[in-house]
């Protein structure tokens, strides 16, 4: 093996300035290379212009560069590249912030010590946009609703302030039918427009005696009501002695349909069993009159419970281009905290069966749609329900609070000084259940759905 010669300073620097070394190893450095360079290594270097070597290599590090950049843009989802190497992740979509599902939102959202979330997400609407309507109260016909309602011809016609009152007996059943017109008929204009309410007294059975075991109205924010009337305790869509649910709903639908009603879809279904019933009453009788609303008068109007006293309670939307229209009630932008003004319009339904058929049943501001508006965006239901989580957690709270639903529905807007004229717009209603003591109490809060802007309500 011959020996290494030593280079001089001035052939290092010759090389490293004006000399390309030939390797198969392109990436290799040449200075490297130069710190021990074997003889026969030496002679393999070819001396090139200065001028061309230095454009050279300028072109072929553009020239990597550029496709550096390509592929890290590839890899990146910046743009896309279907030279990618097989098996890298390409991205399918650009990330939104959009809460898709309930994994995400629980990985996302923190949730508050005493705050528990019991919605149903399977419920929860999926829909991504809507479109937004123009609508007004319906003035009630009282022809179809009288032969909806009425088995037989009424007998007596009383006009009064807010409307009109049909009464019809036959036998020990007696019917009546209140039509709200706003004093049209009386000549004195009211509030009281776009309704009607139905009663069946059979005998000396009074309808309203359920009051005291479930409540016989819609929820709505800051309403309490005490243990005997938590419709929880009931089961929904159970069948009971006198008819299957479902044959009921049948009768219902066409009760509707005959009254020449709007579209309606049922919101909430309970199955009042004689049991449970018997359980609310107790809670009445050791409750009184200590709870606000009771009294030995009241429980005296029904003081036994059979199985004749079963019914089914429904409350129902109206709907509108596939969305239910709200029947909760919520604080609208001009709430005032203090005095809780300003509860927003709503559209509301609700109704009684039993075994002697539709007993009770109430509507109020059933709309007409005037005009179809814009299709408009929707943030998620998980996207709401964070806005209000977030805005939880900014408070102590005391009690347990249960997030019951979620529902997008549509909104009221007053668009008329009379508030017979509405904008819908597409909001997420919250329904929220606390208990202190005697008393518990539901809380109503909205998240715009386009917006996401937060209007809270209050227990």
């Amino acid at each position: 093996m011959k020996g290494k010669r030593k280079l001089s300073e001035k052939d290092i620097l010759s090389w490293a300035s004006h000399a390309e070394y030939e390797t198969s190893d392109p990436w290799h450095s040449i200075r490297a290379r130069l710190s021990d360079p074997e003889e026969e290594d030496s002679v393999r270097i070819k001396q090139k212009p200065t001028g061309k070597t230095r454009r050279l290599v300028l072109a072929i590090n553009l020239v990597l560069l550029i496709f550096v950049g390509i592929l890290a843009a590839g890899m990146t989802g910046l743009i896309k590249l279907p030279f990618l190497l097989k098996g890298y992740p390409q991205p399918t979509h650009v990330e939104t912030g959009r809460i898709e599902n309930a994994d995400a939102f629980y990985e996302q959202v923190s949730i508050p010590d005493l705050l528990h979330i019991d919605v149903d997400f399977d419920r929860m609407s999926a829909l991504t946009s809507v479109k937004q309507y123009t609508g007004e109260t319906i003035m009630m016909d009282p022809e179809p609703l009288i032969r909806a309602f009425l088995k037989e011809q009424y007998v007596e016609k009383s006009i009064w302030a807010a409307g009109v009152t049909y009464l019809a007996k036959d036998g020990d059943v007696t019917e009546y039918l209140n039509v709200y017109d706003g004093g049209e008929s009386f000549g004195t204009p009211t509030d009281v427009v776009g309704g009607f309410d139905y009663r069946k007294d059979v005998g000396g059975d009074d309808p309203f005696k359920w009051n005291n075991v479930v409540c016989l109205d819609t929820v709505s924010s800051n309403i309490t009501i005490t243990p005997n009337m938590i419709n929880f305790d009931y089961k929904s869509e159970a069948d009971l002695g006198f008819a299957p649910y479902s044959q009921v709903v049948k009768e219902i639908e066409e009760m509707v349909q005959a009254a020449d009603l709007p579209e309606l879809a049922i919101d909430e279904t309970y199955s009042l069993d004689r049991t449970t019933m018997m359980a609310h009453y107790q809670l009445a009788k050791e409750g009184a009159p200590g709870w606000v609303g009771l009294s030995d008068e009241i429980l005296a109007l029904k003081e036994e419970w059979t199985v004749e006293d079963e019914c089914y309670f429904f409350s129902m939307q109206q709907m509108v281009g596939g969305l239910p229209v709200d029947n909760r009630g919520w604080s609208g932008p001009e709430f005032d905290s203090a005095l809780f003004m300003n509860k927003m319009p709503v559209t509301r339904v609700t109704l009684t069966y039993d075994h002697n058929g539709l007993r009770l049943m109430s509507a109020q501001n059933l709309l007409r749609i005037v005009s179809e508006g814009e299709e408009v965006d929707l943030i998620s239901g998980f996207d709401a329900m964070k806005v209000l989580v977030d805005d939880y957690a900014k408070i102590i709270i005391e009690r347990d609070i249960h997030i019951l639903s979620a529902q997008l529905c549509y909104l009221l807007y007053p668009a008329s000084e009379d508030n017979l004229s509405f904008t819908l717009k597409p909001g997420w209603i919250f329904t929220s259940f606390s208990s202190k003591g005697s008393y518990s109490s539901f809380r109503i809060d909205m998240v715009d759905a386009v917006t996401g802007e937060l209007y809270p309500g209050r227990f």
